[in-house]
């Protein structure tokens, strides 16, 4: 086509110019195609526009111009006519050559797309409104639960039951809160605070909600006790069967005495340091109960309780420890709410060793005239904090005989390979003893005068 051609010619001409070659291409025009569009080819369309300009700029344009007419066997003004359509299609257009990129690309977007928002909103203006402020929510969600978990309320009021967050908030946010200061300044929720629990005692595992008298000090107890036995970690392995070969039944049933007793005494250790450490919900999920101390006082934390809250949802509860008492067969850990709180009262946890078993104990107490709990969110609270203790304790106790059994058979099987290179050692001594022997005797019954070779002397004669 003509409009390839010229493209060709330009191209041509350029190196012609250049003095880089003096190679020409030529090629007819087509004579049939006088009033032909242009074709809309962006390459093409720049190429025209440098041919033009490189001809104005030329020291003799109109020279230039007849030599490119010729070459392609144009005349003169069937060039000029074809430069100055395309300068007029460019005109109508500008778009045409201008360069796409990303930035402009994402400018027209968003401009059209703030002009169909701008319609919209005067079309339905109560719509847009609403779907604006519903974005603005859920950007803000986004952005809040990941850190805080959305809390809505911080304190007890005639509105609200307690600090609340709707979504579960992370361990970060719950210490930053337990560490603040402005806790150390407020009151305790309970003035007379209970010191003796010997009252709540219970016979059996399980909860209870005690019945109150009237005129009783407490306006709401609920217990809840488990009872570990040392009897499920007694294996096969731990005594093994090779310390307890030779041993009669006596001695047998003595020795797995010993090894209840020692492990008693290992699960009291773990449950009591459990206590120490403020470890209260170390296998609770974190859906469920949660317990988190302030890392600088360790006097302060927060209790996070579903279903506490405003709404049914998570409830903060801050407390304090008001007492802490460990000794070689009881642990206590009692934690007091803080005033204006979920609740107003008390948490009380008990550890002690209690005929050949170790026994946790929860209770939860509110004074009389305090804020109480519904009975359910009583009941589990002390079963989540029952439960975790000795979850934890059990999980500890089983790790640590894991390890001692582990050691103690990687000793066993270690002095048991000894012995038997040892044995070896000394078997083949034997035999090597018996066979020089042997060949001694051998020796002697061949050789009459074995045994019995004096020297002459000679050799320490002089030669000379």
């Amino acid at each position: 086509m003509m409009t390839i051609a010229l493209c060709r010619t330009f191209i041509l001409f350029l190196l012609f110019t250049a003095a880089a070659s003096e190679e020409q291409i030529k090629w007819t025009a087509n004579e049939d195609a006088e009033n032909v569009a242009l074709p809309l080819s962006l390459k093409q369309r720049r190429q025209l526009l440098q041919l033009q300009e490189a001809i104005q700029t030329s020291p003799n344009p109109n020279e230039t111009l007849q030599q490119v007419a010729q070459s392609n066997n144009m005349q003169p003004e069937e060039l000029v006519h074809m430069l100055e359509k395309n300068n007029r299609d460019l005109e109508l257009n500008p778009s045409l050559v201008e360069t796409v990129s990303i930035p402009k690309v994402v400018f027209k977007a968003f401009a059209s797309l703030s002009i169909l928002v701008s319609q919209f909103a005067k079309t339905h203006p109560n719509m847009f409104g609403l779907t604006t402020a519903t974005l603005i929510l859920m950007l803000y969600a986004a952005i809040i639960v990941p850190r805080t978990g959305l809390q809505i309320s911080s304190n007890r009021s005639l509105l609200s039951k307690g600090p609340t967050t709707l979504f579960s908030p992370p361990k970060q946010h719950l210490e930053r809160l337990a560490d603040s200061p402005k806790f150390d300044k407020r009151s305790l929720s309970v003035h007379a605070m209970k010191t003796k629990w010997d009252d709540l005692f219970l016979n059996e595992d399980g909860v209870r909600i005690h019945k109150l008298p009237r005129k009783s000090e407490l306006a709401q107890a609920v217990s809840c006790q488990v009872s570990i036995l040392p009897d499920s970690f007694v294996t096969e392995e731990f005594p093994s069967e090779e310390s307890e070969e030779g041993m009669n039944k006596e001695e047998k049933d003595e020795n797995e005495e010993q090894h209840k007793t020692e492990i008693l005494e290992l699960l009291f250790e773990n449950a009591a340091n459990l206590l120490s450490n403020r470890q209260l919900t170390e296998f609770s999920s974190e859906k469920v109960l949660r317990a988190v101390f302030s890392p600088n006082q360790s006097k302060h934390g927060i209790l996070v309780v579903p279903s506490l809250g405003d709404f049914g949802r998570y409830g903060l509860v801050y407390y304090k420890v008001t007492h802490q008492l460990e000794s070689h067969r009881d642990a206590t850990l009692t934690l007091t709410a803080l005033k204006r709180m979920g609740f107003d009262g008390q948490v009380h946890c008990h550890i002690r060793k209690y005929q050949n078993k170790v026994v946790v104990t929860v209770h939860f107490i509110v004074r009389s005239r305090g804020r109480k709990l519904p009975k359910s969110l009583a009941t589990f609270l002390v079963t989540g904090l029952a439960n975790s203790l000795s979850t934890s304790s059990t999980q500890r106790t089983e790790q640590t005989l894991a390890r001692q059994s582990q050691g103690k058979r990687y000793k066993s099987s270690s002095h048991r390979y000894a012995t038997e290179r040892r044995a070896l050692k000394l078997n083949r001594e034997k035999k090597l003893e018996e066979m020089a022997e042997d060949r001694r005797r051998k020796w002697q019954r061949s050789n009459p005068n074995s045994g019995r070779y004096q020297p002459t002397g000679d050799r320490q004669r002089s030669p000379n």
